[in-house]
């Protein structure tokens, strides 16, 4: 059995969704494995607040799972948000991705790729308390769950 057959992704859920800015994103996936890991399953998340500068790209977590039984489980992720203090105003709002890669023994062999459309919601009002022009409370992450980004990969080791 390849490695990649070993591990099936078999859906991936935005729970509360839109959230404001300052909020935790919550992911539940489920998953089935076919075989016992040796090793930990790596399940990253990453935020692309930028297409043309990789080197913008953070990483918000990375969760280990050990996969001692055969089976289908299910798992919410809580992901700490983008940080928005020392961004420009102008690269906050807009379309960024979220990418969630799924990484055994150091081989990414799935990623989902999420649009999040980050906007200004209710009244523009100047926060006294933070360097924004607008109130933070006045934003919302909105992630495009119905156009997620399916890419398999497929390896075999040796």
């Amino acid at each position: 059995m390849n490695e990649s057959d070993k591990i099936e992704i078999l859906g991936v859920r935005a729970l509360k969704n839109p959230v404001n800015m300052r909020e935790k994103l919550q992911f539940q996936i489920l998953f089935e494995l076919k075989e016992v890991l040796h090793e930990k399953l790596h399940v990253k998340f990453i935020y692309v607040p930028s297409s043309i500068n990789e080197k913008k790209d953070e990483e918000l977590e990375t969760y280990q799972i050990f996969g001692q039984q055969i089976g289908k489980f299910k798992i919410t992720f809580f992901v700490t948000p983008p940080p928005i203090k020392g961004i420009k105003v102008s690269d906050l709002f807009g379309i960024t991705v979220l990418l969630i890669q799924f990484i055994y023994k150091e081989f990414e062999f799935t990623r989902v790729g999420y649009y999040i459309n980050n906007e200004l919601k209710g009244p523009i009002e100047k926060d006294s308390s933070s360097e924004f022009f607008f109130k933070v409370k006045n934003t919302e992450r909105n992630i495009l769950i119905k156009e997620p980004r399916v890419t398999q990969f497929f390896f075999q080791t040796k």
